[in-house]
């Protein structure tokens, strides 16, 4: 399925009154969750296409509150367009996008991030043996109260 996703078109939204284009390829537009494929667009029945943060994350934008207008900037659009628009010529079948061969850093940083917590772990539970520890020590050697002293002496009136 990921081989056959490479394949799927770059999807482009035209803004013709301000000679806009977006453009969402099939990096932007998949997401791939618990062995499950995720579309991240929403089409309703009333013809709209609902984009929401997938759009916001890519493309910057700025808003009129006063004049109600969204505003983006057409030289920050192409250049966001040039960098991920996808040749579909120079796609290799054979490999799969999601794997990228030359990044090590997720499996050190998950053998990072194990060792500290393991470590974090074995601090909290040496912590927890102190504490007990420590209130057991002074439960036993509390000072006692006049109440539970030993009391030797005969009270006789002559």
């Amino acid at each position: 399925m990921k081989k056959k996703l490479q394949y799927f078109p770059t999807l482009y939204f035209e803004m013709k009154n301000d000679n806009l284009t977006f453009l969402f390829n099939y990096k932007e537009l998949f997401k791939l969750h618990n062995n499950r494929l995720y579309f991240l667009f929403y089409y309703t029945k009333y013809n709209s296409w609902e984009i929401g943060e997938l759009f916001f994350r890519k493309y910057i934008t700025s808003f009129g509150y006063d004049s109600k207008t969204i505003i983006f900037y057409k030289s920050q659009v192409d250049d966001i367009n040039n960098k991920t628009d996808i040749i579909y010529s120079n796609i290799d079948p054979d490999v799969d996008p999601s794997e990228n061969p030359k990044e090590d850093k997720p499996d050190k940083n998950k053998a990072l991030r194990m060792a500290l917590e393991i470590a974090g772990g074995v601090i909290i539970l040496a912590a927890i043996g102190v504490i007990i520890y420590l209130v057991i020590k002074l439960k036993a050697h509390r000072k006692k109260r006049a109440d539970e002293l030993k009391d030797d002496y005969e009270y006789i009136v002559n």
